[in-house]
């Protein structure tokens, strides 16, 4: 039971207590209990009614009437209208130009916060104004946009301005806001964006949070369909690319909440300033930004972004990733020819042979190349920039090139080398000193020869012909024979 409620009860029910004792019973003044006391009386109330009363209906059944207010009352849907018109326009802004307008016949704030409320209470229902205060785990979602304001700075060099973005974005769990301008929101800036935004945070996230703009969703909806390069830098960096839902802006509540602080607290104050860099303008924002972080959060409390995100969000981030992400060019739809090699800036590359005729994506940028094929990689190459020139691994030759490509002094002398140390030296010693290649068609036909036979029997063959100092075909075959004859006993 509420203090009110119990005073009205020991008044009504115990009046034999005193006013004295009632008032010191249920925490109110002797002077409160006297005036409650004459007006229960004076309008014929009774316990019964009360008791079922809520106590606001109670309060307001006790309330003096007061005199009809002569302040000028604004007209609610105008205030509406203007609320909906600029996000970054608070009520108490809008308060300040009405007052100024009404003077002494304005409503003081209190009572104007007080009427616009139960104007929107009274226009969307309870359901309407209710709001969801989604719990945010620390270390586990960055959420991230563009200002949509944008500012200039002078180019000496061009002689002209350049256009500027202002790329936002907080970890919801302790509210601490990244800023960084860039010249667009092309795809390379909005990367270079968020690998600066980690190195301020210094870790990674589980999830990042943008909002549908081109450098991120191509297609929006219940199953988006994320920008190519962006989505390969989400799993770069192991990190979940998760965009907020069309019409729905309480999954991005907090990113625009920051959106309009670095409206108010930095954009206000780059505007006012000249540039002539973008490396001078970051310097500056990283200056205020560093302020904004510590200012406190409330009123109240003397905790800051910065001391919040040091106890909530820094020990749950991963560590950095070592290796940067590149931004790469692609080619698709390329039907690998019967050559088994793919072109890029004139310079080939193979691919598995088994692959002829089948369609791949290449994607490569300054360090190297990769070939993919339904979503999987193949290959990668190292990037060549010589031109004419090319790249060929022997895995992705067929036997029948390899062999041929083996057909040189050095490729002979490695497969003889891989059967054993006797073949190695045989098929060494038909190389002459003056000119190798004199004794490749020689090699070549030997090696064509010992396909047919085992390891064991070239060794024991090449230690025969070595013995009589073979240096023809002949030789070699009638070492050959020799070798798959039986030894004989004794």
């Amino acid at each position: 039971m509420s203090s009110l409620k119990e005073m009205l009860n020991l008044l009504l029910n115990h009046p034999e207590l005193g006013h004295e004792y009632i008032a010191s019973a249920s925490g109110y003044s002797r002077r409160s209990v006297d005036r409650y006391g004459e007006l229960v009386h004076k309008k014929r109330l009774n316990w019964s009614e009360l008791s079922l009363m809520a106590e606001s209906a109670i309060e307001n059944t006790f309330r003096k009437t007061r005199a009809p207010s002569t302040r000028k009352v604004p007209d609610w849907a105008h205030v509406t209208e203007l609320k909906a018109s600029d996000r970054l326009l608070t009520l108490r802004a809008i308060w300040k130009d009405y007052r100024k307008l009404y003077d002494a016949d304005a409503l003081k704030y209190s009572r104007f916060a007080q009427l616009y409320a139960a104007y929107r209470k009274e226009e969307m229902g309870a359901q309407g104004l209710a709001s969801l205060r989604r719990p945010h785990v620390g270390g586990q979602q960055i959420m991230v946009d563009f200002s949509g304001k944008t500012f200039k700075y002078r180019d000496r060099a061009l002689r002209k301005d350049v256009k500027v973005e202002l790329f936002v974005a907080v970890m919801p769990a302790s509210a601490c806001i990244f800023v960084y301008a860039v010249h667009s929101q092309k795809i390379a800036d909005w990367l270079c964006a968020h690998d600066e935004m980690l190195k301020f945070y210094g870790g990674r996230p589980l999830v990042i949070t943008p909002d549908n703009l081109k450098a991120a969703v191509i297609k929006s909806g219940k199953l988006p369909n994320l920008q190519r390069d962006y989505k390969l830098w989400g799993n770069h960096h192991d990190i979940a690319i998760a965009p907020a839902r069309p019409g729905h802006p309480q999954d991005k509540g907090p990113v625009e909440t920051a959106v309009r602080i670095v409206q108010r607290e930095i954009l206000s104050v780059l505007r006012q300033r000249k540039y002539f860099s973008l490396a001078q303008i970051n310097t500056h924002i990283a200056h205020l930004l560093a302020k904004l972080n510590q200012m406190p959060l409330t009123t109240r409390s003397s905790s800051t972004r910065s001391t919040e995100f040091a106890r909530l969000d820094k020990p749950r981030l991963r560590p950095l990733i070592g290796t940067p992400f590149t931004v790469k060019e692609w080619m698709f739809d390329v039907k690998v020819p019967n050559s088994y090699m793919v072109c890029v800036a004139k310079h080939s590359y193979t691919v598995p042979y088994d692959l002829i005729g089948e369609i791949v994506n290449i994607s490569y940028d300054d360090r190297c190349v990769e070939i993919w094929r339904e979503g999987l990689l193949v290959v990668s190459h190292v990037r060549s920039h010589k031109a004419g020139e090319q790249t060929t691994l022997e895995s992705h030759l067929p036997p029948n090139h390899r062999a041929e490509l083996s057909r040189n002094p050095d490729g002979l002398r490695a497969w003889a080398n891989s059967v054993g140390p006797n073949l190695g030296e045989f098929i060494s010693s038909l190389f002459p000193a003056s000119n190798e290649w004199h004794g490749v068609p020689l090699a070549s036909t030997i090696r064509d020869l010992c396909r047919h036979h085992s390891q064991e029997t070239l060794e024991k063959a090449a230690k025969v012909a070595l013995a009589k100092h073979a240096t023809s075909l002949a030789d070699f075959e009638s070492a050959l024979k020799t070798s798959l004859v039986p030894e004989r006993d004794g």
